[in-house]
């Protein structure tokens, strides 16, 4: 079990009136995170804070396109 001082959480968002919340991995050196309030699990990461920010407006994008090619199937 990791101590308080060794988690890091980061919130990204809101974007397009989506949030998504990370944390970090010590041992992978890298952020994961996933986009909160939609009906599916859309992920995203990132080696440094804006590029967590970058992969989380593109995973919102993505989400999104997906949503509208799929409306009414």
């Amino acid at each position: 079990m990791t101590s308080m001082k060794d988690e890091c959480v980061y919130f990204c968002g809101p974007y397009k009136g989506y949030c998504g919340k990370a944390e970090y991995d010590h041992d992978a050196e890298i952020f994961h995170g996933e986009v909160i309030g939609t009906r599916d699990v859309v992920t995203f990461q990132g080696k440094s804070p804006s590029g967590l920010q970058i992969a989380f407006r593109e995973s919102v994008d993505d989400y999104l396109e997906f949503c509208a090619g799929h409306q009414g199937a």
